[in-house]
């Protein structure tokens, strides 16, 4: 549990990572807790549609809490946001 009072809306850096960005790629923390990433839209095959795999770009395993947002800000670091 986080040891200070938290806004609605207000961000916390969770872990700096130092995770250079490129592009055309999405980064986001997977259900593993993992830093991954995967092409927008990447289809293998139309019927039935099926999408790539995201591959992962570091093992982390980062817990989440119930209430707030995980995200990879524009540094490649790990931000949580109050969203409940």
């Amino acid at each position: 549990m986080r040891s200070k009072d938290i806004k609605l809306g207000e961000e916390e850096l969770v872990l700096k990572t130092n995770i250079k960005k490129e592009s055309p790629w999405l980064y986001f923390l997977d259900k593993d807790g993992d830093i991954s990433r995967g092409k927008m839209g990447a289809l293998i095959s139309v019927n039935p549609a099926r999408y790539a795999k995201p591959e992962k770009v570091k093992r982390l395993g980062i817990k989440r809490e119930k209430g707030f947002l995980y995200r990879i800000n524009e540094d490649g670091d790990i931000i949580s946001q109050l969203i409940l």
